[in-house]
């Protein structure tokens, strides 16, 4: 049994291999030849872990890194989870404009880790940045519906002014998720939100 799990590892090994040479992959960032650079860089690594990155070559995920999460505004209750240069701006780009549903759950991951670590309140649930006009698809929904997933927390669409009816606050703590704190949109969505809950934390992708 585990002699033929073997071989059916490096089977896949041998399919991915050809897939490489037909469809290269290359880093989202800087270029880079993703296969030569794994294998270059991670020689002491065991195989199946060179070919588990398919996004960045190992320089740029080296410098990928979480901020700190006591970097929050308090008075505006707003922070942000990777520097708006370098890897980062690259993925959330890449993500913005092309399907990666892959790069997605490991942009959600990384949210996850960050509230974590933060001192940001576990929320009731999340509302997303609805889909902008420069943007392919509704990527923010698809990352906020995955850290609902871990976080064991609702996730909600923002369905335009007249879903709420009255000027009564909703006793609920939201957790904004936008892809970056520019813009006057993601001004607007804020001030709305914070007119109609109890108390909107907003956190962003870069």
């Amino acid at each position: 049994m585990r002699k033929l799990s073997i071989v059916l590892y490096y089977i896949s090994v041998m399919i991915q291999y050809v897939i490489d040479l037909i469809y290269p992959s290359f880093c989202l960032h800087c270029h880079e030849d993703l296969k030569c650079s794994q294998l270059l860089k991670q020689r002491k690594t065991p195989l199946k872990l060179q070919f588990k990155n398919q996004f960045l070559c190992s320089h740029c995920l080296k410098i990928l890194q979480l901020k700190e999460p006591g970097n929050i505004d308090k008075i505006a209750k707003i922070a942000t989870i990777f520097e708006d240069i370098g890897p980062a701006c690259s993925l959330v780009l890449h993500l913005r404009n092309h399907k990666l549903y892959s790069l997605g759950k490991m942009i959600a991951c990384y949210v996850t880790l960050w509230l974590a670590k933060s001192t940001f309140p576990l929320p009731d649930v999340i509302i997303p940045m609805p889909k902008s006009s420069y943007a392919h698809w509704n990527f923010l929904f698809f990352v906020a519906k995955h850290v609902g997933k871990m976080i064991k927390r609702p996730v909600t669409r923002y369905k335009g002014k007249y879903f709420w009816q009255g000027d009564e606050k909703i006793d609920k703590t939201v957790l904004f998720l936008a892809d970056t704190k520019r813009g006057e949109e993601v001004k607007k969505m804020q001030m709305f939100l914070k007119k109609h809950y109890k108390e909107v934390f907003t956190l962003t992708l870069i």
